[in-house]
């Protein structure tokens, strides 16, 4: 085994044995974590109020996918290359993050906050949230399909002075869901920017902070097959 694979096997036997306990922080170094089920080993387990931080650390699930399944898992400048799964039951908070080249999901009963974070260049959409969905300040761009999707009877999502643009689809999309949003802009998206599709669906746009939603192929703004845009003026509302 070459010293530099030895290295890499010792960082990550150290993740998975500090990851377990609750409530610790773990500092990581500035190289890539594979995580690959092998050797005995499962996916990452990650106790409740665990904060990984690395500044410029990759943390990869190799083949498999990053899940968060327990509450008050805190992620600080970690580089994502295949985004994460937060689990039923499961909280994450992601602070000044980059994720990139798979989607972040949120299952229902699930619960992701995001600071300061770009999700960017994903083979599917950015963020596809079942459950409860806070964005504060982040950049979603250029993602293959839609940036963020927001869809289930128990979902709801608030964004706060973000940025979704330049992605595939649509810049934003709520079916069966409330979502508020509070500043920041939504512009240059290949097919809709803001899209309330569906009976119970509600969007509502701060007056105070208003969104600003420009130049989208097809429409800013969508309402659809009785979803409802609140705090956007009747004409721009097209349905």
């Amino acid at each position: 085994m070459r010293p530099a694979d030895l290295a890499a096997g010792i960082q990550v036997a150290l993740l998975r044995h500090f990851a377990k306990i609750e409530g610790a922080r773990v500092l990581l170094s500035r190289v890539m974590y594979v995580l690959e089920w092998r050797l005995g080993y499962g996916p990452l387990q990650i106790a409740a109020n665990v904060t990984l931080v690395g500044e410029g650390a990759v943390l990869s699930g190799g083949a498999a996918r990053l899940e968060v399944e327990a509450e008050g898992v805190r992620f600080e400048s970690l580089d994502l290359p295949r985004g994460a799964d937060v689990r039923t039951g499961g909280s994450l908070t992601m602070s000044k993050c980059a994720s990139t080249g798979d989607v972040i999901t949120v299952e229902e009963g699930a619960r992701l906050a995001m600071e300061d974070t770009r999700v960017f260049r994903c083979g599917i959409g950015g963020v596809d949230c079942c459950g409860k969905l806070k964005l504060t300040r982040c950049t979603v761009e250029d993602n293959s399909y839609c940036g963020v999707l927001v869809g289930g009877e128990e979902a709801s999502a608030e964004l706060v002075h973000c940025v979704i643009r330049k992605n595939g689809q649509d810049g934003l999309v709520a079916e069966r869901a409330k979502v508020t949003l509070r500043g920041g802009t939504v512009s240059g998206n290949k097919r809709d920017g803001v899209v309330a599709s569906g009976e119970g669906v509600k969007i509502t746009v701060s007056k105070e902070q208003p969104t600003i939603c420009k130049d989208n192929e097809r429409h800013d703004w969508l309402s659809e097959d009785g979803g409802v845009l609140e705090g956007v003026a009747e004409e721009n509302a097209r349905g």
